[in-house]
């Protein structure tokens, strides 16, 4: 079993996980910094039909970009930086995830579309030739072989971030805004609006099975009442006891 870990605050314990169901929040793309993923999706779609091109592989030119929205997680397991950076400097929470339960919810056949993607970083002043060869390592990853190979490429970008971003060692859960536009009719005719997420809905909930979470990791400046909090709380939500422990 493989295990994946998000640094948060610690009353963030109590609105992830509930009684019956692990409640996550995804934030949509546009609520991160411009750095992130909006970047490289200003730059990607010509890429991408650049490399379906040389591969002689299936590419429509009308197609938008996707619009994700994002859970990220973090493959370490005791990370300085995230700790600090997010972690609330050693007072909030580090929940441990089963990264099997995980990729079987990732799955393009459910009700709500998901994939694991898994992310890499590129020297900030990048080349096409590298970003061409990062975007292919990815989309070569074991997480995203069953999506066709232009879905694959797209998808593929959404874990591209800039070098200095690699201390977060990231790993992403993502799914998509479906709604692409808004049809109107004004006197017979039809009119076609693009769809625009509004700010409000930046945020959606994505709900997991409990057996996501594997255990929780408090940092070293929560006090010990917060330890007792957060184990009875995990207690009446029925998990064990000993899936707590205390960062050394």
């Amino acid at each position: 079993m493989g295990l994946l870990y998000h640094y948060t605050s610690f009353k963030t314990l109590f609105e992830i996980v509930k009684p019956d169901r692990i409640n996550w929040l995804a934030r949509y793309y546009k609520y991160f910094s411009k750095k992130d993923y909006e970047w490289i999706r200003n730059e990607a779609q010509p890429i991408v039909q650049e490399i379906c091109k040389e591969n002689s592989w299936w590419f429509d030119p009308d197609f938008q970009m996707y619009r994700p929205y994002i859970i990220s997680f973090c493959t370490s397991p005791n990370s300085k930086y995230m700790w600090k950076y997010f972690g609330n400097e050693g007072h909030g929470i580090n929940l441990v995830v089963n990264e099997d339960v995980l990729r079987n919810e990732a799955t393009l056949l459910s009700k709500v579309p998901a994939l694991i993607v898994p992310c890499e970083y590129i020297k900030t002043r990048w080349t096409k030739k590298g970003l061409k060869e990062t975007i292919m390592n990815i989309a070569n990853s074991v997480s995203l072989q069953e999506c066709q190979d232009d879905d694959r490429l797209l998808y593929a970008t959404m874990g591209l971030l800039k070098e200095h971003y690699w201390k977060q060692k990231e790993i992403r859960y993502v799914t998509i805004e479906q709604k692409i536009a808004e049809v109107n009719y004004n006197d017979g005719d039809i009119i076609v609006i693009p769809y625009e997420v509004p700010e409000k809905q930046f945020n959606k909930f994505v709900d997991f099975p409990k057996e996501l979470l594997n255990g929780i990791i408090l940092g070293k400046e929560t006090s010990q009442q917060d330890f007792y909090k957060a184990r009875n709380y995990l207690i009446s939500c029925g998990y064990s006891p000993d899936i707590i422990k205390k960062q050394k």
